[in-house]
């Protein structure tokens, strides 16, 4: 069974054990785990507008973001207009580069889908 269509966000076992994440309380680590999964469903290589933090299910989300951002867990990027989650490159790749490499395995796909389809019309087999 493959992960087709399934996305996933690496979450290093010692998380809650992150001095950062230690210091932002229980409700700002929740948060930040929120915006990893936002994040990453959005593919918006790791940032978020404030309009879509408050849409995470978090009521107190304004006071743990402000947590987060004292403690440097998370960034606001001014031109972007955005929040940052600090550690998101440390352990995802850009989303340029993972549409490239999808770009690369659906070509490659075809062109093994063309040569064994030459192959089988070669040996008289259709």
């Amino acid at each position: 069974m493959g992960r087709r269509g399934r996305l996933f966000v690496p979450v290093e076992v010692t998380f809650f054990d992150d001095d950062r994440i230690i210091a932002a309380g229980d409700g700002g680590s929740l948060l930040y785990l929120a915006m990893m999964l936002r994040t990453k469903a959005l593919g918006t290589d790791g940032r978020l507008t404030e309009g879509q933090l408050a849409r995470l299910g978090r009521p107190k989300w304004k006071a743990e973001l402000k947590r987060l951002l004292e403690v440097e867990a998370v960034l606001y990027d001014t031109e972007m207009d955005s929040y940052f989650v600090a550690a998101w490159f440390s352990h995802n790749d850009p989303i340029s580069l993972i549409e490239a490499r999808r770009a690369a395995d659906r070509e490659r796909k075809r062109k093994g889908d063309e040569y064994s389809e030459a192959g089988r019309h070669s040996a008289g087999k259709t």
